[in-house]
């Protein structure tokens, strides 16, 4: 069902065994990390986690995935831990999946440029050659979304809609700017 239930508790339902997967995916992660501790392997293994997307979860009265510009959805996990190389705490540079490559070669030892993708240990680091301006998406050829850590545009080329947010102001995403002037 893409679109949300009128039935509350069929949607209360739906986000408790998306948590339910979620706390899952924890313990199972946590077996293959106490598994690398035990075999003396943890100092020398650098952890890389994300996902594909995000499942909007009645958010904005849509269920799953699909052509969406909201956070539920695109703001998903990208974790780089255990690497001597980053420091601690969350870093607020502009990142994603196509990031990955690069990053794998970085901890690989290997500093050579690769496309567009960026090493997260020097995005972590702040070190100003790395840093991206501004993050590009699409869903399939249904939805092309661009954004800077404050303001997301989407454009919908088969209808010509578009959405833009500042997420600062709305970080919930509930007042769609685009064509007001502004």
């Amino acid at each position: 069902c893409l679109w949300v239930t009128k039935d509350q508790g069929l949607l209360m339902e739906k986000r408790v065994a998306y948590g339910e997967f979620i706390h899952y995916i924890d313990s199972q992660i946590g077996r293959l990390l106490a598994f690398l501790k035990d075999r003396g392997l943890w100092e020398h293994t650098t952890i890389l986690f994300s996902a594909d997307h995000g499942d909007l979860l009645g958010d904005h009265g849509l269920m799953q995935k699909g052509p969406f510009p909201y956070r539920g959805q695109l703001d998903v996990p990208l974790i780089l831990a255990n690497q001597p190389l980053v420091p601690t705490g969350r870093s607020d540079a502009l990142a994603g999946n196509l990031d990955i490559p690069r990053t794998v070669l970085a901890v690989a030892g290997d500093a050579r440029p690769l496309g567009v993708s960026r090493s997260l240990i020097q995005l972590a680091r702040g070190e100003e050659a790395s840093l991206r301006q501004a993050n590009y998406s699409e869903f399939c050829d249904s939805i092309k979304t661009v954004e800077d850590g404050r303001w997301r545009f989407s454009y919908f080329p088969f209808t010509g809609k578009r959405m833009l947010f500042d997420r600062r102001a709305d970080p919930d995403e509930q007042e769609n700017l685009a064509g007001r002037g502004e």
